[in-house]
């Protein structure tokens, strides 16, 4: 018994100040049976609340009339709709967990830094001064005859001519001794170590 009082002693020791509890909004102040019945006052306006919302509802079938609910064949319908559009949207989610942040894309080129009007922009600039500098080497360029003249191509060549040349290059160098046999037959000499 001891035990008991010395610990109910202790409990009520720290026990925090009327004041506390008041700021706090636990303890409220006035009359006791005033707060009481402004409690019970408050559950029956709530009850009164939810009692005409229940009577101003409308029943089931006129609800089903309205298609507000489905029944029958459409329940099964609206069902399936709503597991398609959840499937999606978990879908979706997923994805979107996935998805590289803007650094990553920045990174790989694939999103460009800066305002996207001043992207287009430059992306339009970049365009236009290369085709400027194609169009320039192509007004530049030496027509065929003088290429020839120059010795920089033969005349008459063609692709075919050049295929055949490949081959017979390919053939030779695929029929050379290798440096084993040209060291055995003295045309070179053992490389320094």
């Amino acid at each position: 018994m001891d035990k008991t009082k010395e610990s109910l002693e202790a409990s009520l020791k720290h026990q925090p100040e009327k004041q506390n509890l008041v700021d706090r909004g636990i303890l409220r102040t006035g009359e006791p049976n005033l707060q009481a019945r402004a409690e019970a006052l408050k559950i029956e306006q709530a009850k009164a609340s939810v009692s005409r919302g229940l009577k101003l509802r409308h029943d089931k079938q006129e609800l089903i009339d309205r298609g507000i609910i489905k029944s029958g064949p459409d329940a099964l319908q609206a069902t399936a709709q709503e597991l398609k559009f959840d499937a999606a949207k978990s879908s979706l989610n997923r994805k979107l967990k996935m998805r590289q942040d803007k650094e990553d894309l920045v990174a790989h080129g694939i999103l460009k830094e800066g305002p996207p009007n001043l992207q287009a922009r430059a992306q339009e600039l970049k365009m236009s001064a290369a085709k400027s500098s194609l169009d320039q080497k192509l007004k530049m360029r030496h027509d065929k005859q003088e290429l020839v003249d120059r010795g920089i191509i033969g005349e008459g060549v063609s692709a075919a001519a050049i295929e055949e040349a490949k081959t017979a290059l390919e053939k030779r160098l695929g029929a050379r001794p290798d440096r084993d046999e040209l060291k055995q037959k003295g045309i070179i000499g053992a490389s320094p170590q």
